[in-house]
């Protein structure tokens, strides 16, 4: 299989009980093979272009091309969930939060979620995520841990020496990664809730699935990252890649494999040149999407079957997002 190369052409908070009215509709953004589908209104698909994408490796700027193709949508609407008062009660909830685990165990495993609301109800969002993540709880002890964050251009917060998630605190783009990738069992779905975009459209979304990468990837680069020799922290050494077909799994974040090595790890030379042509690899995927998030819109994602990243924005950009980690167990089990 031919080795992208340089030049090659690709486009680019609480859990009180909250009610969303019957106004706020919700369609579902599907993403098929590789490619964008919006369920919503014409006018949100977003503009994918054209780049030439650098060669830097450890922090690489994603471009991507990936043409609409309909092969394969799914439409939801809040309306389908409601009762008679117009409101989402409860079972509703779970009603819909079933949807969303169904569609997110799926190729290509996240959606985008239309919500239309300006703000954004975070607790309503929160609530959803915590259906998803434990449909039968009863009591506050039954409900999942749901870590909530603040994304957003902060000077202080990125200037904080040896910690890596520093740099989602920066304007600068972040490269394809996992989450939590450092943990012994990262949380398996996050989600993004968009308050503000960026006005000048920086900050774009970009979104690739294992299963999508490994597709292009040789068969000895695939066999090497499969072994357990990655340092993610100074003590800890995990595959990068794990499972068979669909079921394929990543667990990737080149910063913090490098500050892993900065604690006097050491990574063999057939390993350092594995992960770097994984970047370029990464760095020209056609299977990747770029897309930018509107006010409004909720990202969720499997991220232990997804990469995520961004592009970079303004230095005073006042974009602002919200972001929620929690481990579901339903996004675990294969239905029958």
């Amino acid at each position: 299989m031919r080795l992208p190369q340089r030049g090659d052409r690709a486009p680019s908070p609480s859990r009180r009980a909250t009610s969303w009215p019957l106004s706020q509709s919700f369609d579902v953004t599907m993403l098929r093979n590789g490619n964008l589908f919006s369920c919503g209104q014409p006018s949100r698909l977003p503009k994918l272009r054209q780049d030439i994408c650098p060669a830097k490796l450890d922090f690489i700027q994603p471009c991507f091309l990936n043409p609409c193709n309909p092969k394969s949508m799914t439409r939801l609407h809040l309306a389908q969930f409601v009762g008679p008062t117009g409101q989402l009660a409860t079972e509703a909830t779970r009603k819909l939060a079933a949807e969303l685990l169904t569609a997110l165990r799926t190729p290509p495993h996240w959606l985008v979620l239309v919500t239309d609301q300006q703000p954004i109800d975070l607790d309503g969002v929160i609530n959803l995520l915590t259906a998803m993540g434990q449909p039968q709880a009863i009591a506050d002890r039954d409900l999942p841990r749901i870590s909530t964050t603040k994304i957003q251009v902060d000077t202080q917060q990125a200037a904080r020496p040896g910690k890596v998630t520093r740099y989602s605190r920066t304007p600068d783009a972040l490269p394809l990664h996992t989450d939590c990738s450092n943990k012994t069992v990262p949380p398996n779905l996050v989600a993004f809730a968009m308050a503000r975009p960026d006005p000048q459209g920086g900050g774009e979304s970009v979104m690739l699935s294992a299963a999508d990468l490994v597709h292009d990837l040789p068969a000895d680069l695939v066999s090497h990252l499969r072994q357990p020799i990655f340092p993610f922290t100074a003590k800890k050494r995990y595959p990068i890649l794990q499972g068979e077909g669909d079921e394929v799994q990543i667990r990737y974040y080149r910063q913090q494999i490098n500050s892993a090595l900065s604690q006097q790890c050491t990574l063999s030379d057939a390993a350092q040149a594995a992960i770097d042509e994984l970047e370029r690899y990464l760095a020209l995927s056609q299977r990747s999407v770029r897309f930018a998030m509107q006010a409004g819109e909720v990202v969720i994602m499997d991220n232990r079957r997804v990469l995520h990243g961004r592009s970079a924005m303004a230095a005073n950009s006042p974009r602002l997002m919200h972001r929620f980690r929690l481990s579901v167990p339903a996004l675990s089990t294969v239905e029958a």
